[in-house]
């Protein structure tokens, strides 16, 4: 916004990574719209990149964090910070978006995901009233590490051939930003924050879809029972359901007497991608 100072630190020369570029686009759009919303009444966004060699201290500050040659990426805001508790839980892999509410938690479960299955890490330090810093590590890769990541983000990429995907997620962040993955991708992709939008579009185009993708608890709907509706109507529809943990352990009796295909969240966009390809493809 006009009332955000954007300051940009990017190194030059630092060490080349493998990575799928759209996906990390995706982490460094998410961190600095979290960052704009942390800041409703402006301040300041930093964002620098650099080759990092951590020392035994910085290792020891992340659990997992391997030695090696890294790039780190940093986004700095002066918005309005988080609490020790609510930074605890974003090192949670079932910390979802909907806990978090607004502000600057909101998707860091999908940046906390993509991170990892880069092989890096993430490290976050943040001050009530003060801001926030989010510091990114991937590392640079040895040649068995670059074949590896290679094939895992390819597979992601095969097999979509523009398959028309009805995408219901009732969080507009999250919705925007799996979207534009998978577009990105080449699915065909038609979204709606709501069962009553879902199915609007579902008898505006006629029910033609290969698949549904929808997350269990929506706002008016059962996700369970609103796909079933769709069932009724096209019968080879392919349908995948998502939902948080506590969501997860409710509802996945029902969900295992019909035998959709569900996938837990958070997820990363290739878990996303891989999902729906086995369950087009099966």
């Amino acid at each position: 916004g006009e009332d955000i100072t954007i300051t940009r630190e990017l190194d030059p020369n630092t060490r080349l990574i493998k990575a799928d570029r759209g996906t990390l686009e995706q982490v460094v759009m998410n961190l600095c719209i979290n960052a704009r919303d942390a800041m409703p009444n402006g301040g300041n966004l930093y964002i620098k990149t650099e080759s990092l060699t951590p020392d035994k201290d910085e290792l020891d500050r992340v659990p997992g964090a391997e030695p090696g040659e890294y790039v780190r990426l940093t986004v700095r805001d002066t918005g309005v910070g988080m609490s020790d508790e609510v930074i605890k839980q974003i090192y949670d892999p079932f910390f979802t978006t909907k806990k978090a509410g607004k502000g600057t938690g909101l998707g860091l479960s999908v940046v906390y995901g993509i991170v990892k299955q880069h092989k890096g890490w993430i490290h976050v330090t943040s001050q009530v009233g003060k801001g926030s810093v989010f510091q990114i590590c991937l590392p640079v890769p040895s040649s068995e590490t670059n074949r590896e990541i290679s094939m895992n983000l390819e597979k992601a990429g095969t097999q979509t051939n523009n398959q028309r995907i009805l995408f219901i997620e009732d969080e507009e962040k999250i919705r925007q930003f799996t979207a534009r993955g998978l577009t990105q991708k080449g699915f065909k992709v038609f979204c709606a924050a709501t069962a009553r939008e879902a199915e609007d579009l579902f008898d505006s185009h006629d029910g033609d879809f290969e698949m549904v993708v929808s997350d269990v608890v929506l706002p008016d709907q059962n996700g369970v029972e609103l796909v079933e509706k769709f069932l009724k109507i096209r019968p080879e529809l392919k349908v995948l359901l998502s939902s948080g943990y506590t969501d997860h352990k409710s509802m996945w009796p029902a969900i295992q007497e019909k035998g959709y295909n569900y996938l837990v969240k958070p997820y990363t966009l290739m878990d996303l991608i891989n999902a729906i390809n086995g369950a087009i493809h099966a």
